[in-house]
């Protein structure tokens, strides 16, 4: 579901969402392919993962043993479908000064583009081409991720962006 103007629906759920959040937003969707939202009821912005989470990935990221930074959430009776974002893990570890950079555009499609993966396999029965091997479904969608990256990388600043990502990752970790 598409509001008036044709653009996806977002819902914030932010206390006090970061500098520069839906404009990395808007970038980050403009690199997935339309198609591939199509029946994407809202894409959900939440500053971290709800306490009492039933599902597992959820509860092993609120403590501690891995980090999610989204998840997909397939329509289901009257339940719309949506992507989550957890946008405390998307800017956790860039410093402030490159909020406004295309380093969080970067960290951020990367999260975007896996859950629409997962979106598409499930509104349409692929992602890639019909017929495909869907057994190694989280495969597929970082495979999805990594081809949309791949086609930013072709642009300096997002090539800029990786590296940096890059930088901190090797400088903090």
């Amino acid at each position: 579901m598409k509001n008036d103007s044709g653009k996806i629906k977002v819902k914030v759920n932010c206390r006090r969402a970061p500098l520069g959040l839906m404009w990395h937003l808007r970038r980050s969707l403009s690199w997935i392919p339309q198609d591939d939202l199509e029946n994407l009821d809202y894409i959900w912005l939440m500053d971290d993962i709800p306490d009492g989470t039933e599902d597992e990935d959820a509860r092993r990221a609120r403590e501690g043993e891995c980090i999610l930074y989204g998840a997909y959430k397939a329509r289901q009776g009257d339940r719309p479908s949506y992507v989550l974002l957890f946008v405390r893990y998307v800017y956790e570890g860039i410093p402030a000064l490159y909020w406004l950079t295309p380093v969080i555009t970067w960290r951020m499609t990367r999260t975007l583009a896996h859950e629409v993966a997962h979106h598409a396999l499930a509104q349409r029965g692929y992602i890639f081409h019909p017929g495909e091997d869907e057994k190694d479904e989280e495969a597929l969608a970082e495979r999805y991720a990594a081809e949309v990256l791949d086609r930013m990388a072709k642009r300096w600043h997002y090539r800029l962006a990786r590296w940096v990502i890059r930088d901190l990752a090797e400088t903090h970790y």
